[in-house]
């Protein structure tokens, strides 16, 4: 029935099985007749909605593409189609190896793993395992994990790009500092072109740069975006002669 997740056998990790049976559980929910199938358009929605700010274009192309991979000629949805494209389309990368490294391989974090992230990573010397708790129960949207107390990977990607992760100190959203004295007194630490690897011209794009100087205390970074495939930005500058001249500068205070 809706929210028991079906009866779903899943392989691998603890915070795999956790993700897999709260898909599975919210596909039931929209699963109306019980036939473990949904509409294309139902499909989409429910992926939108699970996963903010994902383009509606792409998730519908990605069901259309393994639609057509299966020769199918209708356009329904059945639940393991559901699961695979939302684990394709809504993965980050970056967050996945962060999770897996961070949980030994469980792919899932208790609080005191929560708060050892929080205090190495972070830099919250104040975290509490309590506190965790609060942030699990917030963030993690899976029923299993907020019982269990385990935020998987999901979970985590919503805290980590949450207004309570912003490198942006909440106490400095307003005017915090005296500005009543001559502009040649103030000054924001700047970095410039620090995402490339060789020379300042030609050189390779790298995100460590960009991550050291954030670090540092830098607090305006300049970044050349090239157009790249998809219409998806792509950061560098020496991308071919062909398209070298959609470069343009973006400064992110």
């Amino acid at each position: 029935g809706p929210g028991d997740g079906g009866g779903v056998t899943v392989e691998g990790s603890l915070g795999n099985k956790m993700r897999m049976e709260w898909l599975a559980a919210e596909f039931s929910l929209v699963d109306e007749d019980g036939y473990g199938i949904v509409s294309e358009d139902v499909a989409v929605t429910t992926v939108c909605k699970l996963c903010p700010g994902i383009k509606e274009a792409k998730v519908r192309l990605r069901f259309k593409e393994i639609q057509s991979s299966k020769e199918k000629l209708t356009s329904h949805v059945t639940r393991e189609e559901f699961q695979e494209a939302f684990c394709e389309l809504c993965t980050r990368p970056d967050v996945y190896f962060l999770l897996v490294q961070l949980s030994q391989d469980r792919e899932c974090l208790d609080p005191q793993d929560l708060r050892l992230f929080l205090e190495t990573e972070q830099g919250l010397s104040l975290a509490t395992t309590e506190g965790c708790w609060e942030l699990l129960k917030r963030y993690e949207p899976s029923a299993q994990g907020r019982e269990r107390g385990l935020m998987g990977l999901d979970g985590f990607a919503r805290y980590l790009q949450s207004s309570e992760c912003q490198l942006l100190d909440p106490e400095h959203l307003g005017v915090c500092q005296d500005m009543n004295l001559p502009l040649s007194h103030y000054y924001i630490s700047t970095s410039y072109r620090s995402y490339l690897l060789d020379d300042q011209v030609h050189g390779k794009a790298d995100l460590g740069g960009l991550i050291r100087a954030l670090q540092t205390g830098c607090r305006c970074l300049e970044l050349g975006v090239t157009d790249g495939p998809e219409g998806e930005p792509l950061l560098g500058v020496d991308c071919g002669s062909e398209i070298s001249h959609h470069h343009h500068h973006h400064h992110h205070h």
